[in-house]
């Protein structure tokens, strides 16, 4: 039996995989696994875990590199996972036809560039799953699925190495158009809802950060900085009414 490549991937990874499985979970009404792509696959481990721990049916590794597209052939042969994966050259969905995935993969890049990558899909029919693990720019991510045709189906929120995290589950729905809630926009509905752990412990120390910047800049000369002060203030608002709203006791 093949070793498992689980022990080559990060704790967010991890949860990636893991998001993918109850993606597929939640959002498929027929027995069969969902074809993958891995956009941006760098090494392949995901595409390989995700083959392993039969979350998908066949999975398709991306990657626009050369570089990166010569490990991962090497690495899903060491694996011996070649019938299952297929290698292909590609700037995100560029080359992956309609009908040959029904979800994608899109972890470790930028909040811009995922919505740049999901923009130029293609291949996107109703009921298409995306799995999202943005580097950054969340809040933009959140608000471009809702706007463009996608229902944020779960999320959930997790700390790598001592950086916060956020995995969505997204399904397209095709022309419906939605201007969600500002506070969903930036804290995520579903995690308030679930009342998940890691976004309680991000907006507890936000609050006792900005509640020390606040505090310097009060100490300072007045009318230094109001813009800023303000708009940390209202920031401050927002955490405080989220923990009273959605974190408290009993």
């Amino acid at each position: 039996m093949a070793k498992s490549v689980k022990g080559r991937l990060s704790d967010r990874m991890l949860a990636v995989a893991a998001m993918a499985k109850s993606c597929g979970l939640f959002c498929y009404d027929k027995a069969d696994k969902p074809k993958i792509v891995d956009i941006g696959c760098d090494h392949a481990f995901i595409s390989i875990f995700l083959i392993q721990e039969d979350i998908a049916d066949k999975v398709y590794a991306v990657d626009i590199n050369d570089g990166p597209l010569e490990i991962a052939k090497k690495n899903i042969s060491d694996y011996g996972l070649g019938d299952s994966i297929t290698v292909r050259k590609s700037n995100g969905f560029e080359n992956i036809e309609k009908g040959e995935t029904d979800m994608a993969v899109i972890a470790g890049m930028g909040g811009y560039l995922i919505i740049d990558i999901i923009k130029n899909a293609k291949c996107l029919e109703k009921g298409y799953k995306l799995v999202l693990s943005p580097q950054s720019d969340i809040y933009e991510v959140r608000k471009y699925l809702t706007e463009n045709g996608f229902r944020i189906v779960d999320e959930d929120m997790m700390k790598d190495a001592g950086k916060y995290y956020n995995i969505i589950c997204a399904e397209y729905c095709g022309d419906i158009q939605e201007t969600a809630d500002e506070l969903n926009l930036l804290f995520g509905e579903i995690l308030m809802k679930k009342g998940n752990a890691t976004l309680k412990e991000y907006l507890t120390g936000r609050i006792v950060s900005y509640e020390k910047i606040i505090d310097k800049m009060n100490k300072e000369a007045k009318g230094t900085a109001e813009d800023k002060k303000l708009r940390i203030e209202q920031e401050l608002e927002n955490f405080r009414f989220i923990l009273d709203k959605y974190y408290q006791e009993g």
